[in-house]
């Protein structure tokens, strides 16, 4: 299996000046992501809004983190 893109985000190879910006792009990218899957799924019930949100709160970390890698690397 090939899985070069996920090398590049990898928190663990980074060095020491980056790593706190990852922190907070995963903190601020999945508390976002969250918040808008939440958004959009409260009008189908609860459950559905967890699920969208949790799901969302994924992205939003993957997006954060390679926001913060385009822009700190």
């Amino acid at each position: 299996m090939d899985r070069r893109g996920w090398e590049a985000l990898d928190i663990a190879q980074s060095n020491a000046e980056v790593v706190p910006m990852k922190t907070i792009g995963i903190l601020v990218g999945s508390t976002v992501g969250g918040a808008a899957g939440w958004v959009v799924g409260i009008p189908f019930g609860f459950m559905t809004a967890f699920i969208v949100s949790t799901i969302a709160s994924g992205f939003g970390w993957y997006y954060g983190v390679k926001i913060v890698k385009k822009y700190y690397d």
